[in-house]
């Protein structure tokens, strides 16, 4: 009996095994069924009680299958709850200069390490990364509807950066293009019809 449960561990999958060697594996494991049901006193018995065995360790894995489904499932409206938490407490504070990453933490209760495990894991950026690619894409949408031409100088304060100069270095390397050329490069494909 070792000797089935041995080929079992060394194969580990089932679909490896060819058709002859399925059919040996479970005629292996048949035999020893079929000599407890011919030497039982009450066969029909212990065919039921074999059967009620199957069915139960069926319902299990049943069980089993739904409580993992149900798990992943509340695990994705957690993590899908987080984003949108932060997103909005950005949505909220991305104008306060003042706002980073320790005050964002705090916001959204809890330490700086998991938070940045947390926005690693889920969107694969740390949390200073998240919140200035968040003002840089609010920014690009003030340039892009600039219809008050605010300067560069005011959308930068506006979107919560001190410092202009840093604002177009950050702008520049996300984008590709500085501010002023992108707002230029937009309002001259606004002109032309």
């Amino acid at each position: 009996m070792s000797d089935i449960y041995q080929e079992v561990d060394n194969r580990k999958n089932p679909a490896d095994l060819s058709d002859s060697e399925r059919r040996e594996f479970v005629e292996q494991l048949l035999t020893p069924v079929r000599e407890a049901l011919l030497m039982s006193e009450n066969p029909v018995a212990l065919q039921q009680r074999l059967l009620t065995v199957l069915d139960n360790c069926n319902r299990y894995f049943e069980s089993y299958q739904q409580s993992l489904e149900a798990d992943r499932q509340a695990a994705l409206r957690q993590e899908n709850s987080f984003v949108e938490r932060a997103l909005q407490l950005l949505e909220q504070h991305y104008g306060d200069s003042e706002f980073g990453v320790e005050s964002f933490c705090q916001s959204i209760g809890m330490s700086r390490s998991l938070a940045g495990k947390r926005l690693r894991t889920e969107l694969g950026v740390s949390v200073g990364t998240f919140i200035r690619s968040y003002r840089l894409r609010i920014a690009r949408e003030m340039l892009l509807n600039n219809h008050h031409r605010r300067n560069i100088t005011e959308i930068a304060y506006n979107v919560g950066f001190n410092d202009p100069k840093y604002f177009t270095r950050c702008f520049t390397r996300a984008f590709g293009i500085s501010p002023s050329a992108f707002y230029e490069q937009q309002s001259g494909s606004f002109r032309e019809p």
